[in-house]
C-alpha cells in the first residue's frame, strides 16, 4: 500500500466515521487527528520496508495448531481468574512478564516464519502476549495475566 493510498482510506473512514456520528466531541476530533498522524507514519514505515520472506515448516504449522487447540482452556483459566477478581481479596489476578528462554536465530526464511509462528502462537490465547524479543539474551518477553510456565524448548516455546 502506498503512503498516499493508506492515507486516503484512513481519511475516508475518519469522515465517514464523523458523517454517521450524530455528535463528535473536540476530543473525539483531537484522537482521531493523532491517530491518522500515528497510521500515517506506520504507513510511511512499510512503504519503505522491502518484503521478507518467510517459511513455515511442519512445527510452525503444529504450533499454531496447538496453540488453537489451547484458547478453550486458556479461556477458561482467564475466565475463572477475571471472576476472581471481580470479588476482590487475596486471590486478586497478578500478572506477570515471564522470560521464556527462546533461540532468536538468524535473519533466515525458516528462521524468520519461526518466530513469526510462536509470536503469533503465544498471543493467540488470551492468556498471554508477547511483548518483544531480546535476541541478545535468547528470550521472549510475554506477559500472562494468569502465571504459569511455558512448557516447549528454545526453538518452538510455548
Amino acid at each position: 500500500m502506498s503512503i498516499a493510498g493508506g492515507a486516503g482510506t484512513l481519511v475516508g473512514v475518519v469522515a465517514l466515521y464523523f458523517l454517521l456520528a450524530d455528535e463528535v466531541s473536540g476530543g473525539e476530533a483531537i484522537a482521531s487527528l493523532v491517530v491518522v498522524v500515528i497510521a500515517l507514519f506506520y504507513v510511511g514505515a512499510l512503504a519503505n520496508t522491502r518484503s521478507v520472506p518467510l517459511r513455515l515448516g511442519s512445527r510452525g504449522v503444529g504450533a499454531l495448531v496447538r496453540s488453537l487447540v489451547g484458547v478453550v482452556p486458556e479461556m477458561v483459566r482467564v475466565g475463572m481468574a477475571l471472576v476472581r477478581a471481580i470479588g476482590g481479596g487475596p486471590d486478586r489476578v497478578q500478572g506477570a512478564v515471564v522470560h521464556v528462554p527462546f533461540r532468536f536465530g538468524a535473519l533466515t526464511a525458516e528462521d524468520i516464519g519461526r518466530r513469526a509462528a510462536v509470536v503469533t502462537a503465544i498471543s493467540l490465547a488470551p492468556n498471554g502476549i508477547a511483548l518483544g524479543m531480546d535476541h541478545e539474551a535468547d528470550e521472549l518477553i510475554v506477559h500472562q495475566l494468569v502465571p504459569r510456565p511455558v512448557g516447549g524448548d528454545r526453538e518452538w516455546p510455548g
